[in-house]
Protein backbone atom coordinates (compact mmCIF):
# COMPACT_ATOMS: atom_id res chain seq x y z
CA UNK A 1 0.00 0.00 0.00
CA UNK A 2 0.85 3.95 -0.17
CA UNK A 3 0.12 6.37 2.43
CA UNK A 4 -2.87 8.47 0.75
CA UNK A 5 -1.21 12.44 2.37
CA UNK A 6 2.67 12.77 1.36
CA UNK A 7 3.45 14.19 4.57
CA UNK A 8 6.45 16.73 5.00
CA UNK A 9 7.52 19.11 7.29
CA UNK A 10 5.79 21.92 6.00
CA UNK A 11 2.14 20.00 6.37
CA UNK A 12 2.59 18.22 8.85
CA UNK A 13 -0.65 18.65 11.06
CA UNK A 14 0.85 18.82 14.53
CA UNK A 15 -2.67 19.57 16.13
CA UNK A 16 -4.33 16.81 14.88
CA UNK A 17 -1.08 13.82 15.70
CA UNK A 18 -1.42 15.77 19.19
CA UNK A 19 -4.63 15.42 19.12
CA UNK A 20 -4.22 11.45 18.69
CA UNK A 21 -1.66 10.88 21.04
CA UNK A 22 -2.98 12.95 23.92
CA UNK A 23 -0.30 14.95 24.93
CA UNK A 24 0.57 18.63 23.61
CA UNK A 25 4.53 19.31 22.75
CA UNK A 26 6.01 22.66 24.04
CA UNK A 27 8.98 21.85 21.64
CA UNK A 28 6.85 20.56 18.41
CA UNK A 29 10.14 20.00 16.53
CA UNK A 30 10.71 16.90 18.98
CA UNK A 31 7.44 15.85 17.60
CA UNK A 32 8.22 15.83 14.43
CA UNK A 33 11.10 14.85 14.46
CA UNK A 34 9.12 11.48 15.94
CA UNK A 35 8.08 10.53 12.97
CA UNK A 36 10.24 10.84 10.59
CA UNK A 37 12.09 8.59 9.30
CA UNK A 38 15.89 7.76 8.16
CA UNK A 39 14.96 7.84 4.19
CA UNK A 40 13.89 11.50 4.61
CA UNK A 41 16.33 12.87 6.52
CA UNK A 42 18.80 10.87 3.88
CA UNK A 43 16.88 13.04 1.44
CA UNK A 44 16.94 16.13 3.07
CA UNK A 45 20.01 15.83 6.22
CA UNK A 46 18.52 19.44 7.54
CA UNK A 47 15.90 16.98 9.05
CA UNK A 48 16.59 14.78 11.81
CA UNK A 49 15.04 11.16 11.81
CA UNK A 50 13.82 9.17 14.75
CA UNK A 51 16.59 6.79 15.44
CA UNK A 52 17.78 8.39 18.81
CA UNK A 53 14.30 9.09 20.21
CA UNK A 54 13.32 5.24 19.21
CA UNK A 55 16.37 4.52 21.57
CA UNK A 56 15.12 6.72 24.18
CA UNK A 57 11.50 5.32 23.84
CA UNK A 58 12.53 1.87 24.23
CA UNK A 59 14.44 2.04 27.61
CA UNK A 60 11.60 4.79 29.38
CA UNK A 61 8.83 1.89 27.72
CA UNK A 62 10.78 -0.47 29.90
CA UNK A 63 10.69 1.46 32.99
CA UNK A 64 7.34 2.55 32.95
CA UNK A 65 6.00 -1.18 32.33
CA UNK A 66 8.05 -2.63 34.93
CA UNK A 67 6.97 -0.03 37.25
CA UNK A 68 3.30 -0.90 36.15
CA UNK A 69 3.93 -4.98 36.65
CA UNK A 70 5.57 -3.98 40.11
CA UNK A 71 2.69 -1.93 41.17
CA UNK A 72 0.45 -5.17 40.11
CA UNK A 73 2.02 -7.27 42.54
CA UNK A 74 4.02 -10.98 41.41
CA UNK A 75 6.82 -12.60 41.29
CA UNK A 76 10.37 -11.50 39.17
CA UNK A 77 9.72 -14.12 36.82
CA UNK A 78 6.56 -13.46 36.00
CA UNK A 79 7.34 -9.64 35.48
CA UNK A 80 10.31 -10.48 33.35
CA UNK A 81 7.83 -12.87 31.01
CA UNK A 82 5.32 -10.18 31.19
CA UNK A 83 7.67 -7.62 30.37
CA UNK A 84 8.87 -9.34 27.61
CA UNK A 85 5.22 -9.85 26.28
CA UNK A 86 4.21 -6.24 26.30
CA UNK A 87 7.18 -4.47 25.05
CA UNK A 88 7.35 -7.02 21.72
CA UNK A 89 7.07 -6.10 18.33
CA UNK A 90 3.16 -7.18 18.24
CA UNK A 91 1.65 -5.22 21.03
CA UNK A 92 3.60 -1.84 20.11
CA UNK A 93 3.23 -2.26 16.47
CA UNK A 94 -0.62 -3.04 16.96
CA UNK A 95 -1.27 0.27 18.79
CA UNK A 96 0.40 1.88 16.52
CA UNK A 97 -1.65 0.65 13.58
CA UNK A 98 -5.19 0.96 15.75
CA UNK A 99 -4.28 4.42 16.86
CA UNK A 100 -3.44 5.38 12.94
CA UNK A 101 0.07 6.54 14.30
CA UNK A 102 1.42 5.44 10.62
CA UNK A 103 -0.68 7.81 8.63
CA UNK A 104 1.43 11.06 9.81
CA UNK A 105 5.22 9.55 9.04
CA UNK A 106 7.51 11.13 7.58
CA UNK A 107 9.51 9.21 4.98
CA UNK A 108 11.56 9.38 1.93
CA UNK A 109 9.62 9.37 -1.77
CA UNK A 110 10.52 5.39 -2.23
CA UNK A 111 9.57 4.51 0.93
CA UNK A 112 6.29 6.43 0.47
CA UNK A 113 5.34 4.64 -2.44
CA UNK A 114 5.79 1.02 -1.32
CA UNK A 115 4.99 1.51 3.18
CA UNK A 116 3.43 -1.33 3.96
CA UNK A 117 1.02 -2.65 7.33
CA UNK A 118 3.25 -5.48 7.34
CA UNK A 119 6.39 -3.84 8.04
CA UNK A 120 5.67 -4.13 11.70
CA UNK A 121 9.29 -2.83 12.56
CA UNK A 122 8.67 0.54 11.66
CA UNK A 123 5.41 0.69 13.57
CA UNK A 124 7.10 -0.81 16.20
CA UNK A 125 9.87 1.94 16.24
CA UNK A 126 7.38 4.53 15.25
CA UNK A 127 5.84 3.60 19.43
CA UNK A 128 9.24 3.99 21.17
CA UNK A 129 9.87 7.00 19.23
CA UNK A 130 6.98 8.75 20.41
CA UNK A 131 7.40 7.25 24.04
CA UNK A 132 10.97 9.09 23.96
CA UNK A 133 9.86 12.34 22.24
CA UNK A 134 6.97 12.78 25.15
CA UNK A 135 9.57 11.92 27.72
CA UNK A 136 11.60 14.52 25.81
CA UNK A 137 9.68 16.77 26.03
CA UNK A 138 7.52 16.31 29.37
CA UNK A 139 9.12 14.33 31.76
CA UNK A 140 8.58 10.29 32.84
CA UNK A 141 4.81 11.23 33.99
CA UNK A 142 3.72 12.19 30.91
CA UNK A 143 5.31 9.30 29.01
CA UNK A 144 3.57 7.16 31.73
CA UNK A 145 0.39 8.21 30.86
CA UNK A 146 0.43 7.87 27.34
CA UNK A 147 1.99 4.43 27.29
CA UNK A 148 -0.98 3.50 29.97
CA UNK A 149 -3.90 5.13 27.68
CA UNK A 150 -2.36 3.58 24.63
CA UNK A 151 -0.93 0.35 25.54
CA UNK A 152 -1.63 -1.09 29.25
CA UNK A 153 -4.99 0.14 29.61
CA UNK A 154 -5.87 -2.28 26.29
CA UNK A 155 -4.00 -4.82 27.77
CA UNK A 156 -5.31 -4.89 31.48
CA UNK A 157 -8.83 -4.99 30.22
CA UNK A 158 -8.94 -7.11 27.47
CA UNK A 159 -5.70 -9.11 26.92
CA UNK A 160 -5.70 -8.04 23.13
CA UNK A 161 -2.51 -8.40 22.29
CA UNK A 162 -2.07 -12.19 22.33
CA UNK A 163 0.27 -12.64 19.20
CA UNK A 164 -1.82 -15.52 17.13
CA UNK A 165 -0.21 -14.61 14.06
CA UNK A 166 3.71 -15.19 15.81
CA UNK A 167 1.92 -18.43 17.52
CA UNK A 168 0.86 -19.98 14.19
CA UNK A 169 4.18 -19.06 12.50
CA UNK A 170 6.08 -20.95 15.48
CA UNK A 171 3.88 -23.86 14.73
CA UNK A 172 4.14 -23.67 11.52
CA UNK A 173 7.85 -23.02 11.48
CA UNK A 174 8.46 -26.15 14.26
CA UNK A 175 6.18 -28.51 11.72
CA UNK A 176 8.50 -27.37 8.70
CA UNK A 177 5.24 -25.41 6.85
CA UNK A 178 6.45 -22.43 5.03
CA UNK A 179 3.17 -21.60 2.55
CA UNK A 180 1.07 -19.46 5.05
CA UNK A 181 -0.86 -16.75 3.39
CA UNK A 182 -2.87 -13.96 4.62
CA UNK A 183 -5.01 -12.55 2.10
CA UNK A 184 -6.96 -9.30 3.53
CA UNK A 185 -8.93 -6.36 1.95
CA UNK A 186 -10.96 -3.69 2.77
CA UNK A 187 -14.54 -4.21 2.77
CA UNK A 188 -16.00 -1.02 4.25
CA UNK A 189 -14.86 2.71 5.32
CA UNK A 190 -17.81 3.55 7.44
CA UNK A 191 -16.45 1.94 9.90
CA UNK A 192 -13.05 0.50 8.65
CA UNK A 193 -13.30 -3.31 7.93
CA UNK A 194 -11.22 -5.76 7.27
CA UNK A 195 -12.19 -9.49 5.59
CA UNK A 196 -9.18 -11.81 5.84
CA UNK A 197 -8.88 -15.12 4.00
CA UNK A 198 -6.15 -17.63 5.55
CA UNK A 199 -4.19 -19.98 3.58
CA UNK A 200 -1.99 -22.81 4.53
CA UNK A 201 -0.16 -25.22 1.70
CA UNK A 202 -2.54 -23.68 -0.35
CA UNK A 203 -5.37 -24.86 1.47
CA UNK A 204 -8.23 -22.41 2.71
CA UNK A 205 -7.98 -22.46 6.18
CA UNK A 206 -10.44 -19.69 7.96
CA UNK A 207 -12.10 -16.48 7.44
CA UNK A 208 -12.06 -13.39 9.57
CA UNK A 209 -14.13 -10.64 9.22
CA UNK A 210 -13.05 -7.65 12.02
CA UNK A 211 -13.59 -3.31 12.22
CA UNK A 212 -10.67 -1.50 12.82
CA UNK A 213 -7.23 -1.84 12.15
CA UNK A 214 -5.94 -5.00 9.28
CA UNK A 215 -3.90 -6.45 12.03
CA UNK A 216 -7.21 -7.39 13.58
CA UNK A 217 -8.66 -9.54 10.91
CA UNK A 218 -5.44 -11.46 11.01
CA UNK A 219 -4.76 -11.93 13.99
CA UNK A 220 -8.62 -13.92 14.23
CA UNK A 221 -7.55 -15.67 11.61
CA UNK A 222 -5.02 -17.22 12.86
CA UNK A 223 -6.77 -17.51 16.25
CA UNK A 224 -9.31 -19.67 14.52
CA UNK A 225 -6.59 -21.99 12.48
CA UNK A 226 -4.50 -22.24 16.03
CA UNK A 227 -8.23 -23.63 17.81
CA UNK A 228 -8.71 -26.00 14.69
CA UNK A 229 -5.29 -27.56 15.17
CA UNK A 230 -5.79 -28.26 19.04
CA UNK A 231 -8.99 -29.79 18.10
CA UNK A 232 -6.62 -31.67 15.73
CA UNK A 233 -8.67 -30.58 12.38
CA UNK A 234 -5.45 -29.34 10.88
CA UNK A 235 -2.31 -31.43 10.95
Amino acid sequence: MSIDLIVTPENFPFSTVENIIGYSFKDRSVLLKAFTLPSFSNERPQFKNNDDLEFLGDSVLSLIVSDHLYKKGGTAGKFTEEKKKIVSSAPLSFVSEKRGFYKYLVMGKGDAKTFSLKNRKVLENLFEAIVGAIYSDGGLDAAAAFVKENLLSDLDAQNIFVDYVSKLKEYCEKKKISDVRYDSKLISNEPTSFETKLFINGNFVAESFSEGAEINSRQLAAKQALTLIKEGKIK
